[in-house]
C-alpha cells in the first residue's frame, strides 16, 4: 500500500511529458533479445534486490523521464543522463549514490526492462563519474624535456601547431567537475591519437588548452576509456534504427548471448553494435533477405540465350538452387566487404545472423532449436556422422536438401534457420526435379 501511494506521489510531481517519454524509451530499452546476462551474479542481483528493491519501480521512472529531457536538450549523454538521474533520484528521497544506481541496473536487467548492453554503458560512466577527479591543485608546469617528446610526437603524427585548435575545440570550457557530452569525443580522440598525454603537453605548452580541460582530458586517459566502446547516445540511436525493423519478434535468443571466442568477450550482440553502424546492420539483413528469395522459390532455371534469340531452359534441382544460393551469398558478403560502407571489414556468416535477429527478419524460434542439436556444433564427431544424424532429426523430406557431408555447416545452418526445407517437399505429380549442374 505505501509503495503504491509512493508511486502516485512520484508521477503527480513529473511532468506529462516525462511519463510520456517513460512510455516510448521504456519500450525501446526493454530487453527482447539477449537469453542470459553475463554482467552480474545471482549474489549480486539478490544484494541489490535487499539494498534497494522496493525503490526500482520509481528510480526507472525517474531515469526514463530524464531521457527526453535531455533528448530535447540536446544533452543525451552518459554524464548528462547520470546528473539528471542523480537528481531526480533526490528530489524523490530514494538512494542516489553511484553503487546504488548499479544496484538499479542490475535489478532492471534481471527483469529484462533493460539488455547487457546498456547496463555496461551506464557502469561505465557510473565508473567515471565515482572515479576520484583529477587532484584540486594546479597541473605542474611544463619541463622542457616534456615538451621536446611532444614535438616529437607531432611529427611523426605529421601534426602541426596550427591542428591542435581544432582537436581540442570540442573540450573547450569542459573540466573534471563539468564534463559534459566529450566522452565520445575522447574515444575519437584516442583512436586517432593514442598518446593523449603528449596532446596534452603540446597543447599546454602552445598556450591552447586551459587548465580544466587539460584535467579532463588527462583523468579520461588514466581512467582507462575504451576507445572502442558504444556511447550511450550512440547505442540509442542504433536501436531505434535497428532493433526489430523488419518485425516485432517477442523471445530471446542464446545465439545473441553467447560469447564466441574470437571477439574478446563480447557477445555476438554487443559485437554487431561495435562494429557496425545501423546502416550496415541494414544491409547485412538486406543480404540475408536475398538468400530468403533464392531459397524460398519455387523453381529456378538456367536460361541460355543464342545469337538468334533462341532460348534453352534448364531447371535447376532444388540442390542445385541451394548451392547455387550457397555461392550467391559469399558473393554478396566479399561484395559487402569492399564496399565504401563497410571501410574494409569482412562481415561473416555470425554477423548475417545476429543482424538478421536484432532486425526481426528471424525469429530465435527458427534458430534456437537447431542450436540444440549436438551433434551439429560438436568438434569430435566427424562431419559426416554430424550431416547424416541432423537428417534423421529433420521430418519430411528435409534431408533431400541438405547438401553432401562435406559442405559447410555454417551454410546449413542458414537453410534450416527459417525452416526452408519444410516448405519445398516435393510432390511426385510436380515431375523431375531438374539436372543438378552445381
Amino acid at each position: 500500500m505505501i509503495r503504491i501511494l509512493i508511486l502516485i506521489l512520484i508521477s503527480l510531481l513529473l511532468r506529462p511529458t516525462d511519463l510520456k517519454a517513460e512510455e516510448g524509451i521504456a519500450s525501446l530499452l526493454r530487453n527482447d533479445k539477449e537469453a542470459t546476462s553475463h554482467v552480474y551474479t545471482r549474489a549480486e542481483q539478490r544484494g541489490s534486490t535487499r539494498r534497494i528493491g522496493r525503490y526500482s519501480e520509481i528510480a526507472f521512472i525517474a531515469m526514463t523521464g530524464g531521457f527526453e529531457t535531455l533528448r530535447l536538450e540536446n544533452r543525451l549523454c552518459g554524464a548528462s543522463l547520470i546528473e539528471e538521474w542523480r537528481k531526480r533520484l533526490g528530489q524523490a528521497s530514494l538512494p542516489a549514490y553511484a553503487d546504488n544506481m548499479l544496484d538499479y541496473l542490475i535489478l532492471w536487467r534481471s527483469e529484462n526492462r533493460i539488455d547487457d548492453i546498456l547496463l555496461k554503458i551506464l557502469e561505465s560512466d557510473l565508473g567515471w563519474y565515482q572515479t576520484p577527479h583529477a587532484p584540486g591543485h594546479s597541473l605542474p608546469r611544463v619541463r622542457e624535456r616534456d615538451a621536446r617528446r611532444a614535438a616529437e610526437y607531432l611529427e611523426r603524427e605529421n601534426l602541426k601547431n596550427t591542428d591542435l585548435p581544432a582537436l581540442f575545440n570540442p573540450f573547450k570550457g569542459k573540466s573534471p567537475e563539468e564534463p559534459g557530452c566529450t566522452l565520445t569525443e575522447f574515444r575519437r580522440l584516442v583512436a586517432k591519437y593514442r598518446e593523449v598525454t603528449l596532446l596534452v603537453t603540446a597543447g599546454r605548452k602552445q598556450g591552447i588548452l586551459d587548465e580544466g580541460t587539460a584535467k579532463l582530458l588527462l583523468h579520461y586517459d588514466q581512467a582507462g576509456i575504451d576507445p572502442n566502446g558504444i556511447a550511450l547516445e550512440q547505442y540509442l540511436d542504433s536501436l531505434r534504427r535497428v532493433k526489430n525493423r523488419e518485425k516485432s519478434h517477442s523471445g530471446t535468443s542464446r545465439f545473441l548471448s553467447e560469447i564466441p571466442k574470437d571477439t574478446g568477450g563480447l557477445t555476438r550482440r554487443e559485437r554487431l553494435y561495435r562494429l557496425y553502424d545501423p546502416t550496415q546492420i541494414r544491409m547485412l539483413t538486406t543480404v540475408m533477405k536475398r538468400l530468403f528469395t533464392r531459397m524460398d522459390s519455387t523453381r529456378a532455371d538456367l536460361v541460355f540465350t543464342r545469337p538468334d534469340g533462341s532460348t534453352e531452359i534448364v531447371p535447376i534441382s532444388p540442390m542445385g538452387q541451394y548451392y547455387f544460393a550457397r555461392k550467391l551469398l559469399k558473393r554478396d558478403l566479399d561484395e559487402l566487404s569492399r564496399s565504401f560502407f563497410f571501410q574494409g571489414r569482412s562481415p561473416g556468416y555470425d554477423d548475417l545472423l545476429t543482424a538478421s535477429l536484432e532486425t526481426g527478419l528471424i525469429a530465435p524460434t527458427d534458430l534456437d532449436p537447431l542450436l540444440e542439436v549436438d551433434d551439429l556444433w560438436n568438434p569430435d564427431v566427424p562431419k559426416w556422422k554430424r550431416a547424416s544424424d541432423l537428417a534423421f532429426r529433420i521430418t519430411g523430406s528435409a534431408s533431400l536438401f541438405l547438401p553432401p557431408p562435406y559442405n559447410t555447416l555454417t551454410s546449413v545452418t542458414l537453410v534450416l534457420l527459417n525452416s526452408f526445407i519444410e516448405r519445398k517437399t516435393r510432390k511426385p505429380d510436380q515431375g523431375d526435379p531438374g539436372y543438378d549442374p552445381f
